[in-house]
């Protein structure tokens, strides 16, 4: 029989009362039909005989029968076997025996065993008994079961926590790979040689209590297949690492009651299932969510429910609101007749929510009752009992993710009026929908700012905890997020009434991935393969069965980068019919029939405003690895990003352009972020020293490096510093100033408050505001003020204040900024939590006028200036009486200040190298840095890591020492390489700018006097071996004040890419811990990720500006900086500032170097150098946030070839009081920030260079896909010559086309 049990839809017509009840199977298996898949005979596996089936059917697991007549164990290899025994799904089920402790039921917490309920697995598993464990390399290796006793030496068996994954307990190696399988890819068979096991075995005791009660053992998660036993009786076999597997075993132990009994598990790592479960994570195997033994009454029990909200009235309705509500209970047992005692009630008590400061939503003593034993209307089916109430939820109160409120409905089956068995959920009254192109909540349009989540821990690995879940949530909300799509999986139990009682929407998404299939063969060959069928429909209709009930699910995902075919269409439709009151979604099928919504993956803004129209919707894709078909939608519909603004490292730029978007258009209603967490693990060098793994960490032969550290947050949830960024663009409060009538110091304002939030009104919000004048604070609010009432969905308030300088304020800049923070605790945050922001710049004047007298210290220096020249320096002094010991020596070999010093204190210093090559800090101009992950576009990320040379290992099924990437994939890096379509990053090196050094060197002293001397250097900047150089003037004007104007001029020609930044970098003498500075901040931020910025006056040391991502790139750099300062802590150090005030800079200080960051692969190997290398740039490169995988950079931030003029000024400063914007300079030292585009022949040269070699890499490509689709060529299976030659010729063809068109 069909081993995929689906539930009808429920009859509108109420059948006539049962006089026979049919049970539910106890064992079911799939027999084979049909040939065997290919391959399959060699895996030595044998058919079921028809004597063993009919055994199966019958009960099964017999006592004097062999196990091994019942299944072949090689289930693994076949695509039509996902289970042995397994029961159908359900929802989650407590069987409780009292009504009372029903409602009672603490369901957002781990849950507690109780008389009918028994959790195997201890809720704390650092403390709790471990189980029996052995593993083995192969299945061949892995120990028989030996009889009652259960595995052959079990008694000699090492131990392993369970829940968690065996790779993290020490056995067997974790592998993480993006999209490649670990294996050869020949559907349905895994490698033997590689598929490790674990046997895994405890000791049960099965109460004397449960003899007349049916008992059922549940695993919530294996992964990724298992066979188990218990007291040497098979018990079933089960698949699908994401699902819960449950088993009857009432016959296995009915003569056992209250004996020790062995529970023995066998698990696997890899299986058939694992074509399916390609998800861009670790794999990780083992037994890695909860365990659990329950019973219920053996004659009838509660054996499945839902519930479902059919109509919810208008919240226009008020305090009349009404929701209809249906529930329906599915019945077993071994009844074949109803029993005249029985019943079944339900109570519903509501509403409720949960409350600040605890931990589960249980109903307080005084809720609301609003149904109260109220019977429900028994119906016959053609398997069991089933009851159904239809009822009116009057006064209602809905949820969603801005107002969780919730009910408690407990479900009570009574025999003779006692209860004999019940089931508690939290209901949440809830309709979600599309209508008219847009995405509904409660028939409200909703903006979905979400993330991906995958389930991460980095000690036990898939396994997660409560506190870690609520710690996600927790954070998440904060951030101002409302959504979480469940990448790629559904999840564990716990987490959806988590979600129900905080409030989020969940995207549940079923597990299937099968990314990797295209690099191999055809991409859509499983989704279209008949025989796939079952498999890809039970993983989603189960999940379905499961979560049904949870309001927090406001829409399915069929799966995730799976190709698109047949599978997925019956998948969609059988979901639809199922479940009509949640949208159904897909990405991989586009505009196809199968979703419901457009969710593209990572469309650049441009490419998002084309999803607005029903021709961008209904498009044709041809890209490998992602096509799909026309679409036949007759109207729009709406547009939510499965995944966007790949957060791998420093990343997150450029949101604000998907949300201006966004926000104007109605049809595109957000997004969720890829993706919540890095997923390092932990793990310790050869040093004993501990850090975050990544891929390759392990000595896996085939990885993908650091491809799955792409989260907001770190491992242990501290924020990446694009949070803030997130944070900022995703809040629900924005604030606007309209200046009135000015009376200076005072500034009257009117502020407006427009609300974003989809359902409240800011009620539980609060404001107050800060006025700062030159980063320091001169006025505020006296006491925060309750934010106005606004109508949700952008109603707009407003509000007056008077902003006050003081009359001693003359000059300076002024900055108003607005908080809005919670008025009381939540659930997710403590009071004071800062839910939006907004800064304003007063109408003030900088600076005063130079012509009047400053009241900062004197232009004019008192001491005198003296010049020494020799043959290798110019050497600088003030004279003694007034200089402080002030000295400047620049050196003539190389063009560099080789010190700088004064207070006695070395301030600048070139750190000593061999042949005159600085080992760290160069004091030059630059124009490189550290790749971040955006800058090396994926392809180098993976070059970068060995990807291109890494070999099969012998057990992987390819051939020992094969190359990883062969065949059309060798050959689309390999073309795109050679005509240099490739990586920001992978072109800088190229070209040679993390090399470049000085050549024709010329340094002369221009004139001079007592008060000021310049000396002018000129050089070439120019890696070895290269032909493009950069042109550089430097013109260091040294004055008796002290100052140090270094003014730089430099030409980058177009034939150079767009280059990293254009700055200057110096060398700080070490000790100069203390930082200071005024522009934007606190935190790291960037020309295209700023906006979570605030301007002020910041302070920090140079060690807290290092950002310590997982697998080290550029970090820690400032903008908007007017000046920064480095002291020690007596106060003697630098002041650094544009020497023009309209200027602005960007900078960075470290203790280690762009080349020591760009050389490590983890935190923990960058050197810390004494010196301090200090960044000050004029321009520096964005820091994209698209994709990870190509140029996403926003071409509105990239750094253009030309001149570029900028100045800086440095001060030697002895104090603190000196931590301030320094005074004018006269107007001739004022040197101001300028730009020259490069000559038009030299820009048109290089643009037609680069647009020629551009159409070369790509043109065989984009061939290549519309050959696949139209020729159906199996492209990805030619050989390369034949590729090649393909190539060649179409390119031919098509640049004679291009000739004819210009």
């Amino acid at each position: 029989e069909s081993s995929l049990q689906i539930w009808g839809k429920w009859s509108a017509k109420p059948l006539q009362p049962v006089h026979r009840f049919v049970a539910w199977p106890r064992l079911r298996i799939a027999q084979h039909t049909g040939r065997m898949p290919e391959g399959y005979a060699s895996a030595g596996t044998t058919l079921l005989t028809e004597e063993s089936f009919k055994s199966l059917e019958n009960g099964g697991s017999r006592q004097d029968a062999n196990y091994q007549d019942c299944i072949s164990f090689q289930e693994w290899n076949d695509q039509t076997i996902t289970e042995i025994n397994r029961l159908p799904m359900h929802v989650p089920l407590y069987s409780l025996s009292d009504e009372g402790e029903a409602m009672k039921r603490r369901i957002e917490e781990e849950p507690e065993d109780h008389e009918n309920w028994i959790k195997i697995t201890p809720q704390n598993p650092e403390e709790g008994r471990k189980w029996k464990f052995y593993w083995t390399g192969t299945p061949e290796e892995a120990p028989e079961i030996a009889g009652p006793e259960g595995f052959l030496g079990a008694s000699d068996f090492g131990e392993i926590r369970v829940p968690s994954c065996w790779e993290r307990e020490e056995y067997g190696q974790a592998i993480y790979t993006n999209f490649q399988y670990p294996f050869k890819v020949n559907p349905p068979i895994i490698p033997s040689g590689m598929n490790h096991v674990g046997s895994y075995q405890v000791t049960v005791t099965v109460p004397t209590a449960w003899a007349s009660r049916r008992v059922f053992l549940l695993f919530e998660g294996v992964s990724s297949a298992f066979y188990c036993w218990i007291a040497g009786k098979f018990v079933g076999y089960s698949q699908d690492s994401r699902l819960p597997a449950e088993f009857d075993i009432t016959e296995h132990v009915r003569d056992q009651l209250g004996e020790n009994l062995e529970l023995s598990v066998r698990v696997l790592r890899f299986c058939d299932g694992s074509y399916l479960e390609d998800q861009d994570m670790w794999w990780l195997s083992g037994i890695h969510r909860d365990v659990i033994l329950y019973s219920k009454p053996e004659e009838l029990y509660i054996a499945n429910y839902n519930v479902a909200t059919t109509y919810l009235s208008p919240a226009s309705d008020g305090p009349e609101r009404q929701a209809e509500l249906e529930v329906s209970v599915k019945l077993g047992g071994s009844h074949s007749d109803w029993p005249e005692d029985a019943e079944v009630v339900a109570t519903l008590k509501g509403p409720h929510r949960l409350l600040p400061g605890q931990a589960s939503a249980v109903p307080p003593e005084d809720t609301p009752t609003v149904l109260k034993e109220e019977p429900l209307t028994v119906y016959e089916t053609s398997e069991c009992f089933d009851a159904r109430l239809q009822t009116v939820v009057p006064k209602a109160l809905a949820w969603s993710a801005e107002e969780p409120w919730l009910y408690t409905l407990v479900l009570s089956l009574r025999r003779g009026g006692r209860c004999s068995d019940c089931e508690v959920s939290r209901v949440g009254l809830r309709t979600a929908r599309t209508k008219d192109g847009q995405f509904l909540v409660n028939d409200v349009p909703v903006e979905i700012r979400g993330v991906n989540r995958h389930e991460h821990d980095d000690d036990t690995g898939k396994f997660c905890k409560l506190d870690s879940m609520v710690q996600d949530i927790k954070l998440i909300k904060q951030l101002n997020m409302n959504a979480v799509r469940l990448s790629h999986y559904p999840n564990r139990n716990l987490w959806y009434p988590l979600a129900d009682a905080y409030g989020l929407y969940i995207c549940d998404e079923a597990n299937i991935e099968t990314h990797g299939m295209f690099l191999e063969t055809n991409e859509d060959r499983l989704t279209s393969d008949p025989t796939w069928e079952k498999a890809y429909l039970e993983r989603m209709a189960r999940m379905v069965e499961r979560d049904f009930n949870y309001a927090c699910i406001v829409f399915w995902s069929l799966g995730n980068e799976a190709s698109y075919g047949r599978n997925h269409d019956i998948m969609a439709s059988w979901t639809r019919a199922r479940d009509p009151s949640r949208p159904v979604q897909y990405e991989s099928c586009g505009g196809a029939s199968a979703t419901d919504i457009i969710c593209p993956m990572y469309p650049s803004p441009a490419n998002l405003a084309k999803l607005t129209t029903l021709e961008g919707q209904t498009r044709r894709n041809l890209e490998i690895g992602r096509k799909w078909p026309v679409g036949s939608a007759d109207g729009v519909r709406p547009t939510i990003m499965c995944e966007y603004a790949h957060a791998m490292g420093n990343s997150t730029g450029n949101m604000d352009e998907y949300w201006d978007l966004i926000r104007s258009e109605r049809t595109l209603q957000g997004g969720f972020i890829w993706d919540w967490v890095d997923q390092g693990l932990k793990h310790r060098d050869a040093n004993g020293v501990e850090y975050w793994a990544h891929g390759g960490d392990f000595g896996e032969e085939i990885h993908d490096a650091q491809f799955n550290i792409n989260g907001l947050v770190f491992p242990d949830r501290s924020f990446h510093p694009g949070c803030y960024e997130v944070k900022k663009i995703y809040q629900p409060i924005t604030v606007s100033a309209q200046w009135l009538e000015t009376c200076l110091p005072r500034f009257p304002v009117q502020l407006s408050f427009l609300n974003r939030f989809d359902f409240t009104t800011g009620s539980e919000l609060e404001w107050t505001w800060v006025l700062e004048l030159e980063g320091r604070v001169v006025d505020r609010s006296p006491e925060p003020m309750p934010l106005p009432t606004i109508q949700p969905q952008g109603g707009v308030a407003t509000e007056h204040v008077v902003l006050d300088l003081g009359t001693d304020s003359q000059y300076g800049e002024a900055f108003c900024t607005i908080s809005v923070r919670l008025k009381e605790d939540t659930t997710w945050a403590e009071k004071g939590h800062e839910v939006a922001w907004e800064q304003f710049q007063l109408p003030f004047p900088v600076f005063r006028p130079p012509a009047q007298p400053s009241s900062r210290r004197s232009l004019q220096g008192t001491g005198m200036l003296r010049t020494n020249h020799n043959s290798s320096t110019v050497e600088v002094r003030l004279s003694e009486a007034a200089g402080a010991g002030f000295r400047l020596v620049v050196c003539k070999q190389r063009g560099v200040i080789k010190k700088l010093e004064c207070f006695g204190t070395t301030l600048l210093s070139e750190p000593p190298g061999s042949d005159g090559q600085s080992r760290g800090s160069k004091n030059l101009p630059t124009f490189w840095r550290a790749h971040t992950d955006n800058d090396n576009g994926g392809l180098d990320t993976l070059a970068g890591c060995g990807a291109l040379g890494q070999r099969w290992h012998k057990d992987s099924g390819w051939p020992e020492g094969a190359y990883r990437v062969h065949g059309l994939l060798g050959f689309m890096l390999w073309w795109y390489a050679y005509w240099g379509d490739t990586s920001y990053g992978s072109m800088w090196l190229r070209s040679g700018l993390d090399k470049m050094e000085p050549e024709d060197v010329s340094v002369v002293t221009l004139g001079g006097s007592s008060q000021q001397v310049k000396v002018e250097i000129k050089m070439k900047l120019r890696a070895p071996g290269h032909k493009e150089y950069i042109s550089c003037s430097t013109t260091i004007q040294v004055l008796a004040t002290k100052d140090v104007i270094i003014r730089n001029k430099c030409y980058i020609p177009p034939s150079i890419p767009s280059v990293a930044r254009v700055g200057l970098e110096l060398a700080v003498a070490g000790g100069l811990e203390n930082l200071c500075y005024f522009g934007d901040g606190p935190h790291e931020c960037y020309t295209d990720r700023k906006l979570g910025a605030r301007v002020g006056r910041h302070e920090t040391t140079v060690d807290e500006t290092f950002v310590k991502y997982l697998y080290p790139s550029e970090n820690g750099t400032r903008s908007g900086t007017r000046w920064v300062s480095l002291t020690n802590d007596e106060g003697k150090g630098i002041l650094v500032s544009p020497a023009s005030p309209e200027d602005t800079l960007f900078f960075s200080a470290h203790h280690f170097t762009s080349r020591d960051l760009h050389v490590a692969k983890h935190p923990h190997e960058v050197p810390r150098r004494d010196e301090i290398t200090l960044n000050l740039d004029l321009h520096h490169m964005p820091c994209g946030g698209n994709d990870s995988w190509s140029r996403s950079h926003s071409d509105k931030y990239l750094i253009h070839p030309g001149t570029h003029t900028w100045s800086v000024r440095i001060r030697p400063i002895q104090s603190e009081e000196e931590r301030t914007r320094p005074g004018l300079l006269p107007d001739v030292l004022q040197h101001g920030t300028t730009y020259e585009p490069p000559p038009v022949r030299e820009a048109v040269i290089a643009g037609l260079h680069w647009e020629a070699f551009t159409f070369m890499s790509r043109t065989p490509i984009a061939a290549i896909e519309h050959l696949h689709l139209f020729s159906s060529l199996k492209v990805m299976g030619m050989p390369l010559p034949h590729v090649v030659a393909a190539s060649t010729a179409l390119a031919v063809v098509g640049i004679m086309r291009l000739r004819r068109s210009a």
